[in-house]
């Protein structure tokens, strides 16, 4: 069995065929994907990728997190605890499902020898709004967590699957960017920092970060990351 799979979730995305191929052909290691909640438009495509896979053999798993969609942050939870729960692998990489990311530098961070490594991207070709949103991430993220990084919601992400696992259990606020709560635990807890490698990144294809969602989005966050600081400061007085 290879040391590491990837994992993605994913909400039924038309390109999730194309994506998995891809990084499947490139990286030649299992892939599993966890499809949040279902979509009846795409029933029938998912249903003859299915028949393609069984045909082709290829290690590409795809898994029902649930019939109700739980949003991004707690399906991913629920994917990373479910891999450390089912499956014996070292590693994992995690990556968007919707062609965003370079099959080849996911390939380039599968075959490091580094065990976490977090593919930053240093151009994003996002549009201002949501490069504002970034720029308030890092900021919120340096004030209550003292964390530096580049990129700090960052999905394309190799990491050791027992940390992975053992930072998302106490995972509980995020809805929307998993990452921010994470990487905030994963820093309390004392893992060490994620090696940054600039890798290649596609515009997204979703609407979640449309202008008019954009100030719900960071409410809902800073809540969450407020509420997890305030759990490290019920901690420490003890």
């Amino acid at each position: 069995m290879p040391d590491t799979a990837i994992i993605m979730v994913a909400y039924n995305e038309p390109l999730i065929a194309e994506t998995t191929f891809k990084i499947w052909h490139a990286a030649n290691v299992p892939i599993y994907v966890f499809f949040d909640g279902t979509r009846p438009e795409y029933a029938n495509h998912l249903a003859n990728y299915r028949v393609i896979l069984a045909s082709l053999k290829a290690p590409i798993f795809l898994l029902d997190a649930g019939t109700v969609r739980k949003g991004y942050a707690r399906a991913m939870k629920d994917a990373m605890l479910w891999m450390n729960s089912y499956t014996n692998y070292s590693d994992i990489l995690v990556t968007d499902s919707d062609d965003s990311y370079s099959p080849e530098h996911i390939k380039f961070i599968i075959e490091g020898t580094d065990t976490n490594v977090s593919g930053t991207r240093l151009r994003t070709h996002e549009a201002f709004w949501r490069k504002g949103y970034i720029k308030c991430e890092g900021i919120i993220m340096k004030l209550l967590f003292g964390i530096k990084m580049i990129d700090y919601t960052a999905v394309c992400r190799k990491i050791p699957l027992p940390w992975a696992a053992a930072v998302a259990s106490k995972m509980q606020y995020s809805q929307k960017s998993f990452w921010l709560e994470f990487d905030a635990r994963w820093h309390h807890l004392g893992y060490p920092s994620h090696k940054e490698i600039a890798v290649d990144y596609y515009p997204h294809t979703s609407k979640i970060y449309s202008p008019t969602k954009m100030p719900r989005i960071i409410l809902s966050e800073l809540k969450a990351l407020l509420r997890t600081r305030w759990d490290f400061f019920r901690e420490a007085w003890r």
